[in-house]
């Protein structure tokens, strides 16, 4: 899984933020479930391969605590964010989006819908 830097063109992160791909179909499955908590600057990045809100419906079962989650458009757009709670079975966003980010729900403040996102890979 690349590592990459997510960076807010609109309102600055507080602190810096990393995420890691999620690519194959197992990470698409499993994403955060049974992990007992996640860093505060870094978040999980699932790649649909395009805009669409079928492919990015996710659920929340097997998780151990609150996460939040953005939905991102190819263009970058924020589209949709939300905070959820452990075991809900069908989140879908408002919008089509290409990218949604899991991170822990307190990072949630830093993301506004239509702002715009922007990966870069790391070194």
């Amino acid at each position: 899984m690349p590592d990459l830097t997510v960076t807010n063109l609109d309102h600055p992160l507080r602190t810096p933020l990393r995420a890691s791909t999620c690519a194959t179909p197992m990470c698409h499955l499993f994403g955060l479930s049974f992990r007992k908590t996640i860093p505060a600057d870094w978040g999980l990045l699932f790649d649909n391969r395009r805009d669409t809100r079928f492919d990015t419906t996710m659920h929340s079962m097997w998780m151990r605590f609150t996460i939040g989650m953005v939905w991102i458009t190819e263009a970058g757009e924020v589209v949709d964010k939300m905070s959820v709670r452990p075991w809900k079975l069908m989140l879908r966003p408002e919008r089509a989006a290409r990218y949604v980010l899991e991170l822990l729900p307190e990072r949630l403040e830093e993301f506004y819908l239509g702002d715009t996102i922007k990966f870069e890979e790391v070194d």
